[in-house]
């Protein structure tokens, strides 16, 4: 009886440490590159808001990091990345409109509140998407 006991608790203790190891290998392709993103995303807050980095050049930072975080090559209003919820497609263009006017007009003002507005924008897109 005892070797029937202890034949169960090694089976037991194998099958709960399959799925333990299926869960943190899920966690770590679908979760990780969301979570390093975010690590960056508020290390380039922390510039910002130091002073270390004007307006502009964090707009800059923050398109860098969505288009690196997303793994796209461009960061375009008519290009919807495919994996993107439908909610999500229908807000791609005005947002990345946008962004390409903090970017690329001149003389646009980048306020610190549009740039508070862009980071939390940017981090919702990050942890829903990246990769």
């Amino acid at each position: 009886m005892a070797d029937g006991n202890s034949a169960y608790w090694v089976a037991a203790t194998i099958a709960l440490l399959l799925v333990l190891a299926a869960a943190l290998l899920l966690l770590w392709k679908y979760k990780l590159p969301a979570w390093r993103a975010l690590r960056r995303l508020r290390k380039l807050r922390q510039q910002s808001l130091a002073g270390e980095l004007t307006p502009h050049e964090s707009v800059f930072m923050l398109a860098l990091e969505l288009r690196h975080g997303l793994g796209i090559k461009r960061l375009r209003a008519e290009e919807v990345p495919l994996r993107f919820k439908p909610q999500d497609r229908a807000r791609w263009p005005d947002f990345i409109h946008q962004l390409d006017v903090l970017l690329y007009q001149s003389g646009a003002e980048v306020s610190a509140d549009k740039l508070a507005a862009l980071f939390v924008q940017i981090a919702k897109w990050l942890w829903r998407y990246a990769r």
